[in-house]
Order: structure tokens, then sequence, then C-alpha cells
């Protein structure tokens, strides 16, 4: 209880900032391989205690170092994997991450998190995004949450100047 407390109170802080474009973003070096394990490690037990296969794939071309918001990627990553996690009762998660486009000072990114979860219809796809919705009141009292992480997490890519997409 007092976890899901505490996410909901942070949804709402982050969302706040956000609104009142008071959130900035850190620039600094991090590496992806690395917050990958930590993704491994937040998310392990749980995947395999459903017996779901969590794979993470890095492409190998990538450079090693970046520089960017860790913990907001990081954030962000956690979001859409806490997200298939709880929508995905058997089979796999995947985590992609590989670069599209590279010129002299920027790496632009691409990550996928492809799962066999329940997905969605259209109609409820078209929601996705909006605040405090989520997919329908079956699915918030079953599986929970605020219906403010997928904004956080499209806001975040957003100010980072990119986009987040679904596709069920």
């Amino acid at each position: 209880s007092s976890e899901l407390l505490l996410q909901i109170v942070n949804d709402i802080l982050d969302f706040s900032k956000i609104e009142a474009n008071q959130l900035f973003l850190m620039d600094e070096i991090f590496q992806l391989e690395y917050l990958f394990s930590k993704l491994a490690n937040m998310f392990g037990y749980a995947a395999y205690s459903k017996k779901i296969e969590l794979l993470f794939f890095l492409d190998p071309n990538m450079p090693r170092q970046l520089v960017g918001d860790e913990l907001r990627i990081t954030q962000i990553l956690v979001n859409l994997l806490g997200n298939a996690v709880k929508f995905t009762e058997k089979g796999h998660i995947k985590v992609y991450a590989h670069w599209i486009e590279v010129d002299s000072k920027n790496v632009r990114l691409e990550f996928r998190v492809v799962d066999t979860g329940i997905g969605m219809s259209k109609e409820k796809q078209s929601k996705l995004f909006t605040e405090f919705e989520q997919g329908d009141n079956t699915t918030s009292k079953r599986y929970g949450g605020t219906g403010l992480g997928l904004v956080i997490c499209k806001k975040l890519v957003n100010k980072m100047g990119g986009n987040i997409d679904f596709i069920s």
C-alpha cells in the first residue's frame, strides 16, 4: 500500500512539474547497458514469478556511453516495463534499444517494449495518453494505476524531442 501511495504521489508531482514547465532535463554521461541491467534487476523477479520471459536487446553498433537524462529515460522505461509486466499473463517481454540517427552532436535512440500482453481495442488506444484515462473500469480495478504514467512518459519523451506510440 505504501509503495502504491508513493507512486501516486510521485506521478502527481511529476505531472505538476511538467505542466508548470518546471521539470528540467539533465545532461549526464551514462551507459545504456548498465541502465538495462538495472531494469532487469527491477523487473526480473516479477516477470519470473509470472513465468514471463524478460529479454533485453541492445544494438551492438550503438555507442556505449551516452549523454542525456538517465533518470528520466529510466523513469519512462520503468513505466513501460511496469505496464508490460502488469498486463502480460504469459509469453514474453522484449526491450530493444538501437540508434536511428547520428550526427556530430546527437544520437537519436529508439526504445521498444514488445510484449504478449492483453492488447487494446482501437477505441481504448485513442485514450492511452490522456490524463487519468485507463483502458476501462474493469482494467483499472483489476490492475490498478492512476492513469498518469503514460501521460508523463509522453510529456518526457516530447520534452526530449522524441515521440511515443503504441501498437496493439
